[in-house]
């Protein structure tokens, strides 16, 4: 479901790598004797072989070094080094496949996101906008956000479930944003120079300060 979104990044990123071939991560799954989410699959399949990507903020395993570990699979690590990015496998195949983060120093799993498939739609967008060369923010609540919302920009998924995500993609012409809900901050990227988000900042009407 997530692999339509997933082709729309590609014109975002600088290098479109190969896909990784499903069967390395069905003996992945074999060997660890569990089923993955249809959307984390899904995003190992598209960006697997990316180590960029997979690195860009949020720090992915590759698919040979996802393993069991805190009662849960494994597969990544948060921001800076906060913790460790996982599905508990009590989650697994069930109606909450929620995606977990666990602490180094409080030993417990805490809720990252509710719905994997939220999760990898939005952190997809997030890892890809993280490599753009030219990245410039606004802080701006929610409200006004949706008001940005037309012909200029608009939302990678109008899917009503993957808006409640934290982070909520959006893109333009040769411009990619991302939305982050809890911190009301508003990222715009683009492969194509800092004029491309000038002209964006008069589109918009709006202030960015530049990264």
């Amino acid at each position: 479901m997530l692999s339509e979104y997933f082709n729309q990044l590609d014109k975002y990123r600088e290098e479109v790598t190969d896909h990784l071939d499903r069967e390395v991560i069905k003996e992945k799954q074999e060997e660890l004797n569990v089923i993955f989410p249809q959307s984390m699959t899904e995003f190992y399949l598209h960006f697997g072989n990316d180590k960029e990507v997979l690195s860009s903020f949020y720090v992915f395993d590759s698919i040979e070094d996802i393993k069991i570990e805190y009662d849960a699979v494994s597969f990544g690590e948060k921001h800076e080094g906060m913790g460790r990015l996982g599905i508990l496998l009590e989650d697994l195949d069930t109606d909450e496949e929620t995606v977990s983060w666990y602490p180094y120093d409080m030993h417990k799993w805490f809720v990252e996101e509710s719905i994997a498939f939220i999760f990898f739609f939005g952190i997809a967008a997030w890892q890809v906008l993280n490599l753009m060369p030219s990245i410039a923010k606004i802080h701006i609540c929610e409200e006004e956000f949706k008001q940005l919302i037309g012909e200029e920009l608009k939302y990678l998924s109008e899917n009503s479930l993957l808006l409640l995500g934290d982070v909520i993609p959006v893109v333009g012409k040769g411009v990619l944003g991302c939305y982050l809900a809890s911190d009301e901050e508003l990222y715009l990227g683009t492969l194509n120079g800092d004029e491309v988000l000038e002209e964006y900042e008069e589109l918009l009407n709006i202030d960015l300060n530049w990264l």
